[in-house]
C-alpha cells in the first residue's frame, strides 16, 4: 500500500506544471529546483542547459526585459588557436600557449631529434 502511494505521489509531482513567474520580484522571492528552471526556460525559449546559476541568470535577464531571442547560452570554453611549426621551440609552454600534442608538434620533435617519426607515449612511471 505504501509503495503504491509513493508511486502515485511521484507520478503527480512529475506531471505538475511549473508556473512561470510574472515579474522579476516574484521570481526572486521563490525557490526553484533546477528541473523547474529548465521547464520554465524551455517554455520561454531560453537556453536550458548549464548550471542552476546560469538558468537563474537567463531568467533574470528575460524578466528584466531582454527578449528571449537575445539570450544565448554562455559557454566557458575558450579555444586557443594551436601553434604553428614556426611558433614551437624548446621554451614553449605546454599549458596556456596554444601548444597541442598534434602532428605539428610531432614534426617539430622529429626534426629536433633527427628521427623520421616521433610519437608521444605514455609511460607507467617506470623510466
Amino acid at each position: 500500500m505504501d509503495d503504491e502511494y509513493s508511486i502515485n505521489c511521484n507520478q503527480e509531482l512529475k506531471n505538475e506544471q511549473v508556473i512561470i513567474p510574472s515579474s522579476l520580484e516574484e521570481f526572486q522571492s521563490k525557490y526553484y529546483y533546477k528541473q523547474d528552471l529548465v521547464k520554465i526556460c524551455r517554455r520561454l525559449a531560453l537556453p536550458t542547459s548549464g548550471t542552476k546559476a546560469k538558468l537563474n541568470h537567463y531568467l533574470t535577464l528575460y524578466l528584466s526585459g531582454t527578449p528571449s531571442s537575445q539570450i544565448k547560452k554562455q559557454c566557458k570554453k575558450v579555444k586557443h588557436a594551436t601553434l604553428t611549426y614556426e611558433q614551437i621551440n624548446l621554451d614553449t609552454k605546454v599549458v596556456g600557449s596554444g601548444f597541442a600534442f598534434n602532428d605539428v608538434a610531432r614534426q617539430f620533435f622529429a626534426d629536433y631529434f633527427g628521427v623520421k617519426k616521433f610519437s608521444f607515449k605514455k609511460t607507467n612511471g617506470n623510466c
